[in-house]
């Protein structure tokens, strides 16, 4: 950590975050949540999903008191593949990004998050 005259600085690499293969995920199960940013910045999510049947997922940048949205994606998984994408986000202190299950599914889900702070 470098210290800068606005505060901390945290230089750090990718980190990754994952539930796990979840089995018959229910509407609103977290597969994959980023927990508290420790530092206001700039991040680059990359997403990796991946099911046995078709799913609906959503990609959810919360609130620092992880009661709300701020913004939401809905993305679909096709049975038995992968889906994978990367997205910028600027959060603040405490504030997290995670991949829920839009509806039940019957069968295997799993997401994970590798997010990085990108610092200018």
């Amino acid at each position: 950590m470098i210290q800068h005259p606005s505060g901390p600085l945290y230089i750090r690499g990718p980190k990754t975050f994952t539930q796990g293969v979840v089995a018959n995920p229910a509407a609103g199960a977290i597969l994959a949540d980023t927990g508290q940013a420790p530092a206001k910045g700039e991040y680059t999510v990359y997403v990796v999903a991946w099911a046995s049947a078709a799913a609906q997922m959503t990609l959810q940048h919360r609130d620092a008191a992880n009661a709300a949205n701020i913004a939401a994606v809905e993305f679909g998984v096709p049975a038995g593949d992968t889906v994978s994408f990367s997205l910028p986000f600027s959060l603040d202190v405490n504030e997290r990004v995670r991949v829920v299950m839009r509806a039940a599914l019957t069968g295997n889900a799993a997401a994970a998050i590798v997010a990085e702070h990108r610092v200018l």
